[in-house]
C-alpha cells in the first residue's frame, strides 16, 4: 500500500467483513501506527537490490564451500556462522574469545557441554576393539550390533545353500 486512499479501502474492506474477527482486532490495535507508516511511504524510494548481502554471502560461500561435507551438526554450524559474521563486521576479538572459552570450560569442569550429539571424540565398544560411529551413542550402537548378531544367528538357511 502506497497511499492513504489504499489504506482506507483496505480498512473499510476488513471492517465490512465481520467474519474476520482476528484481522479486525489486529487492525484496531495497529491502525494508528500503520496509518502513519502509509502516509510516509511515498517519500521513501523503492529498493530493488539485495547487493548489501551479496558480498558477505559470496565471502561466506567461498570460505565454507570446500568444507560443506563436514557441516552436519546444526549447532556447530550456527556457531561458526555467528563467528564468521562477527569477523566480517570486524568486531571479533581473539582475546575475547579466549576468555569466553576459558570461562565456559572452567564452569563445566574442563569439558564442553554436549547437548546435541557426542560427536567430538572417537568412541570404542566396551571391549575397546571396535570403533563406533560418532553420530550414535555408544549404548545405542552396541545394542544395534547385538541385534544384528542375534538376527544373523537365527537366520534360516536356504535349502541347497
Amino acid at each position: 500500500m502506497q497511499s492513504r486512499e489504499q489504506w482506507d479501502a483496505f480498512e473499510a474492506e476488513v471492517h465490512s467483513r465481520p467474519e474476520l474477527m482476528m484481522t479486525t482486532g489486529w487492525l484496531n490495535k495497529n491502525a494508528v501506527l500503520l496509518r502513519r507508516q502509509i502516509t510516509g511511504r511515498d517519500r521513501i524510494s523503492p529498493v530493488y537490490s539485495n547487493s548489501a548481502v551479496e558480498q558477505p554471502l559470496r565471502e561466506f560461500t567461498k570460505t565454507l564451500r570446500p568444507r560443506t561435507f563436514a557441516f552436519r551438526n546444526r549447532i556447530r554450524l550456527n556457531n561458526l556462522l555467528a563467528l564468521m559474521r562477527l569477523a566480517y563486521l570486524r568486531v571479533d576479538s581473539v582475546a575475547g574469545y579466549s576468555i569466553d572459552i576459558r570461562t565456559y570450560i572452567d564452569a563445566h569442569n574442563g569439558h564442553p557441554q554436549r547437548t546435541y550429539r557426542e560427536s567430538y571424540d572417537p568412541k570404542f565398544d566396551a571391549a575397546g576393539t571396535s570403533r563406533l560411529n560418532s553420530l550414535w551413542s555408544a549404548q545405542a550402537q552396541e545394542a544395534m550390533a547385538g541385534a544384528r548378531m542375534r538376527k544373523a544367528l537365527v537366520k534360516p538357511k536356504l535349502p541347497g545353500g
